[in-house]
């Protein structure tokens, strides 16, 4: 039998069903990339993308927000992958801060 006391969930912010077009700019491979956000809260996103990041992996974020309104600006870091499929890969970021502002624009999207 599964024990569920060991599977606490460690966030601090709750995590929001978001689907949002996204670009970033790998700072490593000084390449761009394109994907999808997944979730949304203020520490990070999820996101799904073709782009092969790696953890520890610094990124330049912009995240389309509805109502053509600038897109949100951040900077963050991969901190892991999971490939989803063959082409695509669903990444975790972690902004370098806490940004309840861009949460509360990118929800108005749900």
């Amino acid at each position: 039998m599964k024990n569920n006391n060991n599977s606490k969930d460690r966030r601090i912010f709750e995590r929001f069903k978001v689907e949002l077009p996204v670009r970033f700019f790998d700072l490593y491979h000084q390449q761009e990339g394109e994907g999808k956000t997944v979730d949304v809260s203020a520490r990070g996103i999820g996101l799904v993308t073709e782009r092969p990041l790696e953890p520890y992996t610094p990124l330049e974020l912009w995240v389309e927000v509805p109502q053509g309104k600038s897109p949100f600006y951040t900077r963050a870091e991969v901190v892991w992958r999971k490939p989803i499929s063959e082409k695509l890969i669903r990444v975790g970021v972690e902004f370098e801060q806490a940004n309840l502002l861009g949460l509360s624009q990118l929800l108005q999207a749900r």
